[in-house]
């Protein structure tokens, strides 16, 4: 990670290729901690975060207000000489850049599952994408007592985007996902031996789309929240800090809160891995996931706005806000994400 950070830091320019997530992500990063550098973003199609419809316009005005950001369109690096440090692409332009940045898709880490001393039955547990084949208690395919969770798992188990340009809706390989994944596994794993009824996911019981934070460098992100579910999420003491007609319009919003929300949830994680009451309260997350269904859950209240919603004095409470991030918690986050990425 040190070594791609000083790449950047000693590079005048830095070519990134793809503008979904992490492109995005890269690019905005790398340009506001160093606005003296050139940032190329090169993207196969139209639109920067396709998946997001009213995303591009708000991303693109923000790159430009840097003035150090230069955006192609429709347009791919077909030659790479990484020893001249040039790339050339299909309409022709040469880029100069010290350090390139793929993120140009997912792709799973699972090729042991091919190798030859694996069993044939897990081997033929992959889909042709790569990913693992499991049933909705995330089983592994042909098996009763192998569970998987995580970006490996097929897409079929994943919160997907709200409608995009194309009218599509896609998987999309996020933590809050991997925690709901998480909550079954563990559950599952427990209730086998004990017999109990096992939890599942089923990613159709997701109607708004899986909520998304992008960040845009340090000071500011994009959050991508469906507008009917944004008031949930502020109830639980995530502020956006913007106005809910604008999710409601746009389905995205440009906010400062969204770095210290990021910062949060990866405190909240970091102490899941060492204090238990961070642990149980992640936990709660994952069965909160209307993805998840667990037949040995307390019934979840309505969301705001269902029938029967909101009509007393305790459903207008606020809830607790999150707590700010420690300055300790603040002075771990990484600057500039260096390594490279693929989206």
């Amino acid at each position: 990670m040190k070594a791609e950070a000083n790449v950047i830091k000693n590079s005048e320019t830095i070519l990134v290729i793809g503008g979904g997530l992490v492109g995005t992500e890269m690019t905005s990063n790398v340009a506001t901690k160093y606005p003296e550098k050139k940032v190329i973003i090169c993207q196969a199609g139209p639109y920067i975060l396709p998946r997001v419809p009213e995303a591009h316009d708000k991303v693109t005005a923000f790159w430009e207000s840097l003035g150090n950001v230069e955006v192609h369109l429709n347009e791919r690096v077909i030659e790479f000489d990484d020893m001249l440090q040039e790339y050339k692409t299909d309409k022709g332009n040469t880029f100069n850049a010290g350090k390139v940045i793929r993120a140009t898709g997912y792709k799973p880490n699972t090729d042991f599952f091919k190798d030859a001393n694996t069993d044939p039955a897990i081997a033929a547990a992959l889909d042709d994408k790569g990913f693992v084949k499991c049933d909705p208690n995330l089983r592994l395919h042909g098996f009763s007592n192998i569970y998987v969770s995580g970006d490996i798992v097929e897409d079929a188990y994943f919160g997907k985007t709200g409608v995009t340009r194309s009218g599509e809706r896609f998987p999309e390989r996020l933590a809050a996902v991997a925690g709901s994944h998480s909550y079954v596994v563990t559950n599952n794993i427990k209730r086998t031996i004990t017999g109990e009824p096992l939890a599942s996911i089923d990613a159709s019981r997701d109607p708004f789309g899986q909520p998304v934070e992008i960040s845009l460098g340090l000071e500011k992100g994009l959050a991508v929240v469906h507008g009917d579910l944004a008031p949930l999420y502020v109830g639980m003491g995530f502020d956006f800090g913007v106005d809910n007609e604008e999710f409601v319009k746009y389905g995205c919003a440009i906010s400062a809160n969204v770095p210290g929300l990021k910062d949060y949830i990866s405190d909240l994680c970091a102490k899941a891995t060492y204090i238990p009451e961070a642990h149980e309260g992640l936990r709660q997350f994952g069965a909160m996931d209307p993805k998840v269904l667990d037949p040995l859950a307390p019934p979840m209240p309505p969301p705001p706005g269902a029938d029967g919603a909101g009509d007393g004095e305790a459903d207008q409470a606020p809830a607790d806000p999150a707590p700010e991030p420690t300055e300790e918690a603040k002075a771990d986050v990484p600057e500039a994400a260096p390594a490279e990425a693929e989206e």
